[in-house]
């Protein structure tokens, strides 16, 4: 069975009235599963972070499953996550129209980088992106040499 999943690196214009295009291979993907696409604000960078409906759908289940001992964080990333999720649909050249609250999280101006994470993916402000893939790679580095 083939595994899918987000992959690549792709930077897009975003135009005046913040629409952007979605990768064609991010879009196949979210297609083929049959699902929505939901982006929302990430709440541990200043990136946007977007998946299938399926996937926050599988991470509910995994919160529900969670014992009490872990209620507070549960609904701490059930409020976070679900409470600013938002479904988009691409129109016909597949674009979507990123929100003002999504825009200012991620710092996004004329260009947004959609960066595959596997079953996820990310969208950056390209300037801060460099920084951030920068840093990651230093880490991984120096854990590698350690």
């Amino acid at each position: 069975m083939k595994t899918a999943l987000f992959l690549s690196t792709v930077c897009n214009k975003i135009d005046a009235k913040y629409r952007v295009s979605i990768p064609a291979s991010f879009r196949q993907l979210i297609e083929e599963k049959n699902a929505d696409l939901i982006l929302y604000p990430s709440f541990q960078y200043p990136c946007i972070e977007g998946c299938s409906g399926n996937i926050l759908a599988e991470l509910a289940e995994k919160l529900d499953s969670q014992t009490s001992l872990f209620a507070l964080q549960k609904q701490s990333i059930q409020t976070l996550i679900f409470g600013s999720a938002k479904a988009f649909i691409t129109d016909e050249t597949g674009r979507i129209c990123l929100t003002k609250e999504l825009i200012a999280h991620a710092k996004l101006k004329n260009e947004a980088v959609f960066v595959g994470c596997g079953k996820t993916f990310q969208i950056w402000n390209p300037d801060l992106w460099a920084k951030e893939e920068q840093k990651r790679r230093a880490k991984i580095g120096e854990a590698l040499h350690e």
